[in-house]
């Protein structure tokens, strides 16, 4: 029921009549930046950019809003195209009026990153079906040097080694005695935890719309969750010091019902990788893989791989048996780092441990590179 009222308040937001007395945009954009200030935020500036159509930082902004909007509508099953459509109406506006400026304004102290503006237009183009004008924002990217690939765009670029591919095996990603870890871990989910009703969480960013995707995180941001109390078991492995924690990142089961369809996005950050091992619903049919890049992989029973979350990415389930298909899917510190980033990366910081990990992954990279 929240979350409906929400996104009924949100879209009166975007509708908003125009206020009476006009307020100054520095103060808009620092409402629009406090915590729950958006919806009040909102409607002041779809005022303020109908008195200053030219106002082209003022115009992302009220994009960003138009697309956290849209999410919310799509998290609760509403409908969401006009909130796209009002992205990508924002967007173009705001790009035409920057030319015009020569990316010129007195609110640089305000300005968006980049690969936000970039990210927020063309997912918004990609939920419209538009995908070809989506692929040609994601090039400009490329374009202005904010990316190196179309097809992964983290909020921040890092210098990393050469990725070959955007799959990775386990032994490229994990350090030795790591891949124990994760057996046992599978091994102690029993029926008991699978099972249960509790704690399961239906998906609700919006990247699917059947409520047939649910989670069951089992650590976040490197603490215990709550149903580490009743099923220590299934937690203990990750929180063992020669397991390496991203610093934000999650250890979870991720199960899905067959017709389930994830649509394509890319995560925010290169500075972890994300595992999956399968644990049920293993799946001879080709309707069930991950796509991730131009890439695809099926879940086979028993392994495991890795994928750059920061590149494009989405889900088909298929025919599965069961009916349905759970994975663990754990978050891991990027080894392709150079050094000072991966300790920014990892949750245990300047260590023994992490250094030794960090130059074993990095020798591993070094020899397979080599060999190729």
């Amino acid at each position: 029921m929240y979350a409906r009222l929400l996104c009924l308040a949100l879209l009166a937001a975007l509708t908003a009549r125009a206020v009476e007395t006009p307020i100054e945009i520095e103060d808009i954009l620092l409402l629009y930046r406090t915590p729950g200030g958006l919806k009040d935020a909102m409607p002041l500036l779809v005022d303020h950019t109908s008195r200053n159509p030219d106002d082209w930082v003022a115009l992302q902004y009220l994009a960003g809003g138009y697309q956290l909007a849209a999410r919310k509508l799509a998290s609760a099953n509403l409908p969401e195209n006009d909130a796209w459509k009002m992205v990508v109406a924002a967007f173009s506006k705001s790009e035409s009026a920057r030319l015009r400026a020569k990316g010129e304004s007195d609110l640089k102290a305000f300005l968006m990153p980049r690969t936000t503006i970039l990210r927020h237009a063309g997912d918004a183009l990609l939920r419209l079906g538009r995908e070809e004008e989506a692929r040609a924002v994601y090039a400009r990217g490329v374009e202005e040097s904010v990316w190196t690939n179309p097809l992964c765009r983290p909020e921040k670029l890092f210098e990393t080694d050469t990725a070959l591919g955007y799959f990775f095996e386990l032994d490229e990603v994990l350090i030795n005695g790591a891949a124990e870890q994760l057996k046992n871990a599978i091994a102690s989910l029993d029926d008991n935890i699978l099972n249960q009703t509790e704690y399961w969480r239906i998906e609700s960013s919006g990247l699917h719309t059947t409520n047939s995707w649910s989670q069951l995180p089992l650590v976040v941001n490197n603490r215990r969750s709550k149903v580490c109390n009743s099923f220590p078991d299934a937690c203990e492995p990750f929180m063992d010091p020669t397991w390496l924690n991203a610093a934000v990142g999650q250890v979870k089961l991720s199960k899905m019902i067959q017709g389930t369809h994830v649509r394509p996005h890319a995560g925010p950050t290169m500075e972890r990788l994300r595992v999956h091992c399968l644990v049920s619903g293993a799946s001879p049919s080709s309707s069930t893989f991950i796509r991730v890049g131009d890439e695809r992989r099926t879940w086979q029973k028993g392994k495991c791989f890795a994928f750059d979350e920061s590149c494009e990415h989405e889900v088909h389930i298929g025919a599965v048996e069961g009916g349905e298909r759970i994975v663990l899917i754990a978050d891991v510190p990027n080894p392709f780092l150079s050094w000072e980033d991966f300790v920014g990366a990892t949750a245990d910081g300047d260590s023994t441990i992490v250094r030794s990990g960090w130059e074993e992954l990095r020798s591993k990279r070094s020899a397979k590179t080599e060999e190729l």
